[in-house]
């Protein structure tokens, strides 16, 4: 959570950076590699937009669970989605947006295999939050007499049309104006601010389009921290105030190598990557799997079956009948599945 949240401060001044850009007006047609490699080059700008980020997100977790991450998100969930949605249809509605649609929808089976499958595990492990502790954190303030059960459907269902819609939202447009879709950070903070200048209202849903990712990138960092504030609160002996301002400043300052990565620290390189690179590929592939795999052999192995059904169960209040489905897949095949994509991070294994 630690070495995640430190870089993904970066990414969050990034989106409010250009959701400034977009409220200004947006970016000049036809400069819009060279305005994103000016500016994540241009050292102290990326520093100060992680500095605010940081302050937003603190200020959400500070306020506490009911009235600062509870109610933003109350706010901020219903109305991601409806942006979303806006963006969806607006993308999937443009000239040509059909070949987007094919690429997002229509699979290529010649390009699917064994590798495939432990990429697309590793992005489940960030996209759920697993092995980050921050479900654990988060699950200890639910009620007893909550329903796991359906808590545990509704989160992967959801997070799955979210990402759907996503693919709706962006692929349609690149596509239709004649983008290369395979980018990283380039195909938010580079093509879309194109396609957008292309694009009858293509301010306004900029900035629709920006505020969407900053909320998601809010919520996924409150999470976080909130997940830092737990252990520290609790070793520390601190109230939840002087906990967070704590943990902020040490983000803050965890942040500046991935935030000067791109300029000022752009020749320091590890294993072939720049900090930024290296600290998302370490959390991604290598430590979400691994302590999901601790999990998994914690929860199969070591916590009692009786104590794990009780507490997915509230104490027998609900039914779970894919008990004994789930106990077999924690037990025996979710540790070799998991260690398995584990392996293939470190180049263990070879898939492809």
């Amino acid at each position: 959570s630690f070495l995640l949240l430190s870089y993904y401060g970066v990414l969050g001044g990034w989106v409010l950076h250009y959701l400034v850009v977009f409220l200004r007006g947006g970016i000049v047609s036809g400069t819009e590699q060279a305005a994103f490699t000016e500016f994540t080059g241009s050292g102290l700008p990326p520093i100060l937009w992680m500095g605010v980020f940081v302050a937003i997100y603190a200020f959400i977790v500070s306020r506490g669970i009911t009235k600062g991450i509870e109610k933003f998100s109350k706010f901020a969930m219903p109305l991601l989605f409806v942006m979303m949605l806006i963006v969806a249809i607006r993308s999937v509605t443009l000239p040509n947006a059909a070949e987007g649609l094919r690429f997002f929808l229509k699979p290529d089976f010649s390009k699917i295999d064994l590798g495939t499958i432990g990429v697309a595990a590793s992005q489940a492990f960030y996209s759920l939050s697993l092995g980050m502790g921050a479900l654990i954190t988060y699950g200890s303030y639910v009620k007893r007499d909550a329903n796991i059960v359906h808590m545990s459907v509704a989160i992967p269902v959801l997070d799955t049309v979210i990402a759907l819609l996503s693919g709706f939202a962006i692929l349609p447009a690149v596509f239709a104006f004649g983008y290369d879709p395979q980018q990283g950070p380039g195909l938010i903070f580079v093509i879309l601010p194109a396609v957008f200048d292309r694009m009858a209202f293509g301010r306004v849903l900029g900035v629709g389009f920006f505020v969407l990712v900053l909320f998601a990138a809010i919520t996924s960092a409150i999470s976080l921290m909130e997940n830092l504030l737990d252990v520290v609160s609790d070793k520390l002996h601190l109230t939840r105030g002087w906990a967070t301002l704590l943990i902020a400043a040490v983000m803050f300052l965890a942040g500046l190598p991935s935030a000067l990565a791109f300029g000022p620290m752009q020749d320091v390189v590890l294993l072939g990557r720049n900090v930024f690179d290296l600290v998302d590929f370490v959390v991604s592939h290598v430590l979400l799997p691994a302590a999901s795999l601790l999990m998994t052999i914690f929860i199969g192995y070591v916590w009692r079956a009786n104590q794990v059904r009780d507490a997915i169960t509230s104490g027998g209040r609900y039914t779970f009948r894919l008990w004994r489905v789930w106990r077999v897949l924690m037990r025996y095949i979710l540790p070799i599945v998991i260690a398995a994509v584990f392996l293939q991070a470190i180049g263990i294994l070879r898939f492809s």
